[in-house]
């Protein structure tokens, strides 16, 4: 397959025929609700989370690519060890130099694993 890709600095983007894109992005773990990964495009694992039923959490994420202004594409997903539990997005409020994620765990049981925010920050 033929495959587009578009440089810039040590970033870039790469399109293949069947329509996939493959981008540069950071990943980083962390075993507590902050982390620090300073990329455009990036995914963030926090471990060994147990957020109750109903309960809120917030992950805090500084990157120096962010600002008051950005505009961030970001996804929440959690690796349950077999609970039933459901972390859903509830917001994001940027700032100069991080980002803070909302969450919520909207299932019937408390969250026994980790949680795996993504993130694309367009601006």
């Amino acid at each position: 397959t033929s495959t587009t890709t578009i440089q810039a600095g040590t970033g870039g983007i790469a399109l293949n025929a069947s329509g996939a894109v493959a981008m540069d992005s950071g990943t980083q773990s962390s075993g507590s609700a902050a982390a620090t990964l300073n990329a455009r495009v990036g995914k963030v694992t926090f471990t060994g989370f147990t957020t109750a039923a109903g309960a809120s959490q917030k992950f805090t994420i500084t990157n120096s690519l962010c600002s008051t202004g950005s505009a961030i594409f970001v996804t929440v997903a959690n690796n349950s060890a077999g609970n039933d539990a459901e972390m859903t997005l509830l917001g994001v409020q940027t700032a100069a130099g991080s980002f803070v994620v909302c969450t919520k765990n909207n299932g019937p049981d408390a969250l026994d694993s980790n949680v795996v925010i993504s993130f694309w920050i367009f601006a």
